[in-house]
Formats: structure tokens, sequence, C-alpha cells
């Protein structure tokens, strides 16, 4: 190839083309957790840390034609960005990748008390492998850090195993009313 016609100055409108069409976004805002998952347990399960931010979006009210999980999460997004730039850039060594990815808690709730043992939201969740491994919660569930520093010291937490993780058994137990309501 011609390094003049490959340079970015020649053709400027198809690199921009080609790099919206690659880029991978810092916050995956998903439709469909399980086919996520699935996109990467074929491709890259254990280079990529899995950072869950649960939103309910039944509480968000926004334009009739904005996507109610693009409007929940739009307060975060920047804490999110400065959070993975922070991380990457202290990285001393390749180990990861980040994958964030907001979930609509309202629409997959089932789904990620079964996948992801959370039953609070908002709640934001680390697993070392996504798909796989202990699920870290941010304060026990039900909270999202306020800053991208607490993000990041969370994230560093949980990649070096220094808080406990939430495991399927800690579930919270039913009211005795509730139970009762279960048996019959």
């Amino acid at each position: 190839s011609d390094d003049e016609d490959d340079a970015l100055s020649v053709r400027p409108k198809e690199w921009k083309d080609f790099f919206q069409d690659h880029r991978q976004p810092v916050l995956h805002v998903v439709e469909n957790p399980q086919s996520l998952l699935e996109k990467f347990e074929r491709t890259a399960a254990f280079k990529s840390m899995a950072i869950w931010v649960l939103l309910n979006t039944s509480t968000e009210i926004g334009a009739l034609n904005q996507n109610p999980l693009e409007t929940a999460v739009k307060d975060f997004r920047p804490i999110v960005t400065q959070a993975m730039h922070a991380l990457k850039i202290n990285q001393t060594q390749k180990k990861y990748s980040y994958v964030v990815a907001c979930v609509d808690a309202a629409k997959w709730g089932q789904w990620i008390e079964k996948e992801l043992y959370a039953w609070t939201f908002p709640a934001l969740i680390v697993q070392r492998y996504i798909g796989v491994g202990d699920r870290y919660f941010f304060k026990g569930g039900g909270h999202l850090p306020e800053t991208a520093e607490q993000l990041v010291d969370f994230v560093t937490k949980a990649a070096k195993y220094s808080i406990e993780p939430r495991l399927k058994s800690k579930r919270a137990q039913l009211p005795a009313a509730n139970r009762d309501w279960k048996q019959v």
C-alpha cells in the first residue's frame, strides 16, 4: 500500500468512519446482558474484568424517544470514563482490559439475581473475569461510587482480593409475612 494514500489527511472521512464503526466504548449500555457474556466467552473472558452497573430505569423520567437506560447512566458516565482512564494509566502490566456494562435492573432483574447475585439497585459489581468468578459489590450493594477515585479504589481492591465477594448463599431472607405468603 502507498503510505501517502494511507495518511489520515488524504482520506479523513474514511478514517473517521472506520474508527466510529470499530471503536469500543468505555461504558456499554447493554440491551441484553446474556449476549454480552456470550460475546466475551468466545473471545476474551479471562482477559476482561467486568464492571457491572445495575440501574433501575423504572425510576427515570426522560424524553419519550430516549432510551431510559441512556438517561439513567447519563450522570454516572463521566465518573466511569475518568476511572477507566486512571486504571489504564496506573496499570503496571497489561493484565486486564475493563468492560463496563450498564444493565437495566427493571428489565433484567431475574437474570441479574441469578447470574450476579444482586437484588438491590442501583448496584456496582466487579467480576475479575467477565461472566465467571466472584462478585464484589460496592458498599455491599444498593450504592454507586460518587467519584472516579472511589471507583478506582474499589476496582483495585477487587483485583487484589482485598474485599470479600458476595456468595449466592448470602441472599437476604424474606420477612416472615412474605415467607408465609410464598408457601400458600
